[in-house]
């Protein structure tokens, strides 16, 4: 009898290949319009992050490790905290949240991250919700 329900459950998804699976991972993030100022604030701390980080190659020809590592002045806008995830001779990785948004991230990946950085050039710029 068993068997037989949970055939009938599967049934209807039949034409998908299988039975549908909960996704895995972080869950793309649509925000409601009183979301997106912080949405708009997060993505406007990473692009000046973006900014730090070049003008930092440039002198140094490395990427800095940790926000509070910059040798200048940089501090992101008060309710919104960087994260430098990873960073290596060949790109970044960084994730913004925002006190307002309790388990949303936006990613930004720059040049070729390291592998533990778990982000890749397709999460540039993307917003998830975190499970």
């Amino acid at each position: 009898m068993m068997r037989f329900r949970l055939l009938l459950a599967c049934v209807p998804l039949a034409w998908t290949g299988g039975c549908a699976r909960a996704p895995r991972g972080p869950v793309p993030f649509a925000p409601a319009p009183a979301e997106k100022p912080a949405v708009r604030m997060m993505r406007s701390d990473l692009r000046n992050l973006a900014t730090a980080q070049g003008a930092f190659y440039g002198d140094h020809k490395a990427y800095v490790e940790r926000v509070a590592d910059f040798p200048f002045e940089f501090s992101p806008s008060g309710p919104v905290t960087l994260r430098i995830v990873a960073a290596g001779p060949a790109g970044w990785a960084a994730v913004a949240t925002h006190k307002a948004l309790p388990g949303v991230e936006c990613r930004a990946v720059v040049g070729d991250p390291p592998p533990a950085a778990g982000l890749r050039a397709r999460d540039d710029g993307t917003c998830v919700r975190r499970r």
